[in-house]
């Protein structure tokens, strides 16, 4: 019993609140990929509502985690490294990381891109990706 109240411990200290995870976001998923088939372009703050002021977007492919903290400027509980096809937004207010989420079956043209709460997603009809204007 002992052991179960130090694995507890561990878990709740290794995802400290100035650190928030990275965890995948289904609905954002779904929202995305109807943009990227065509759909109506959309503000990304109407999408992912929440106190951030800047969003930080990722090829999964290739990212690391150092690269990732060096661009947000902020420390984020997150593997090392992903190695798969997917995207990773960070969203970020001035103080500290607000929140990481993953999305799959999206692309974004660029491997890496920054917006603010205005900014727009829309599918660029001539790669087939997303893009933030």
């Amino acid at each position: 019993m002992a052991t179960t109240v130090v694995i507890g411990l561990g878990s709740v200290l290794a995802c400290a609140p100035n650190e928030p995870s990275v965890e995948r976001d289904s609905v954002l998923e779904q929202q995305l990929m109807s943009i990227q088939e065509g759909g109506e372009q959309q503000r990304l703050h109407d999408l992912v509502a929440g106190d951030w002021s800047t969003v930080h977007i990722f090829d999964m492919e290739s990212v690391v985690r150092d690269y990732v903290e060096e661009r947000v400027g902020h420390s984020i509980d997150m593997s090392d490294h992903f190695l798969t096809e997917g995207m990773l937004l960070v969203f970020v207010n001035d103080e500290e990381v607000v929140r990481g989420a993953t999305v799959y079956d999206v692309r974004f043209m660029l491997d890496y891109q920054t917006g603010d709460v205005e900014a727009v997603v829309e599918h660029d009809t001539t790669t087939g990706y997303l893009k933030l204007k």
